[in-house]
């Protein structure tokens, strides 16, 4: 992991999150001497909260894309966060979502959050900036929960797609890619990571990303009982 490049923006607002927030303290972190891609769960808001507030370190985090760009993020969240999910009543939604239509992408921008794509041909950019940061030595992290509002401790079903980055990655280097899990315990208010999860090249690769999908949950949970 490099040093902090974060802006000037998303500095200090985590500052004056971490004034206000319960501390969260990092035990056992795997500090690679390579770039890696660390895996978290979501845990409705748990997991990038404790993490991007508390760590030490310099993360490239995969963010929806609906949240680096003004329109797309007033749009998600009048018709869906706060309508749909939370139950808002739609005037309330819109005064509440406009300022933060404009903060939030801000936000992304000073954190350098790299903005996933879904159901888009454009989602091949995520994975060049993905790769060309990897390859810039710098870190990413991703949250891949499907159901990123389930708050409980366990990981369910996770998304596949990340594991991509292996293919990219492994045809600029000739290497393979580390996934390193990495859990938040609400209730301890640690963060631990587990141990780096990496492909063999061994089969092919639609086989071994479902293997090592599930060697990602499987290390995920475990570290949800430490």
């Amino acid at each position: 992991m490099k040093k902090r490049r974060y802006g000037l923006f998303f500095e200090i607002a985590r500052a004056l999150a971490r004034v206000i927030l319960p501390r969260f303290r990092f035990k056992d972190i795997l500090i690679t001497n390579e770039p890696a891609v660390y895996i978290a769960h979501h845990q409705n808001m748990i997991g990038p909260v404790s993490i991007l507030v508390w760590i030490k370190y310099y993360f490239r985090t995969w963010v929806l894309s609906a949240f680096t760009s003004q329109k797309d993020c007033y749009e998600h969240y009048i018709n869906y966060t706060f309508t749909k999910r939370y139950n808002w009543p739609s005037p309330i939604a819109k005064i509440v979502a406009w300022p933060l239509s404009y903060i939030v992408p801000w936000m992304m921008k000073s954190a350098r959050a790299i903005p996933v794509y879904r159901g888009s041909r454009k989602i091949m950019d995520t994975f060049k900036i993905s790769v060309d940061a990897l390859l810039n030595n710098e870190d990413i992290l991703i949250f891949p929960d499907i159901d990123y509002s389930d708050d409980s401790t366990e990981v369910s079903d996770i998304y596949e797609g990340f594991l991509h980055l292996e293919k990219y990655y492994y045809r600029e280097t000739k290497k393979h890619l580390a996934f390193v899990p990495v859990y938040s315990n609400k209730e301890k208010r640690e963060v631990h990571s587990g141990k780096p999860i990496r492909f063999t090249g061994d089969k092919k690769f639609i086989e071994e990303r479902k293997e090592v999908a599930q060697k990602i949950q499987e290390e995920l949970n475990w570290l949800s009982k430490i």
